[in-house]
């Protein structure tokens, strides 16, 4: 009998070893764009040789950018390629482009994202960088 309790206890253990350390699958590879300034952000974004497309985000808002894998934990995407004016004053431009690398997650929102955002460039008025945050 104590043979039998011990072996249903094992059992027991085990499945329950499973179940918790089960990991989720990754479906999609994820970036999460904030703007934490208090301006209107315009930006490109272009996804590996396709065109650049026009953007902008409101102050407090943010934008999720997401690729489906083609199988469940592919954890592959295209980097995002990001285009913008780091300089806010009128008739200067001076463009930063960089390449996002995405984060692989369970789904598409923001919160699942390599996140990153637009802010004020070492706390000047008149410059904005984008900021890797996690």
């Amino acid at each position: 009998m104590k043979v039998a309790n011990t072996a249903i206890a094992i059992g027991v253990l085990a499945v329950a070893t499973l179940s918790t350390s089960a990991h989720a699958v990754n479906r999609f590879g994820v970036v999460c764009i904030k703007n934490k300034t208090d301006v209107t952000i315009f930006y490109r974004t272009k996804l590996a040789d396709g065109a650049w497309r026009e953007q902008n985000l409101q102050p407090g808002w943010e934008q999720s950018f997401s690729h489906k894998y083609s199988t469940p934990n592919a954890n592959r995407s295209p980097e995002l390629d990001i285009q913008f004016d780091s300089d806010l004053r009128a008739q200067r431009q001076y463009a930063v482009t960089y390449k996002l690398p995405r984060r692989a997650a369970v789904g598409d929102r923001c919160s699942d994202g390599a996140q990153y955002q637009f802010e004020y460039d070492h706390g000047r008025r008149e410059f904005i960088d984008l900021k890797k945050v996690s």
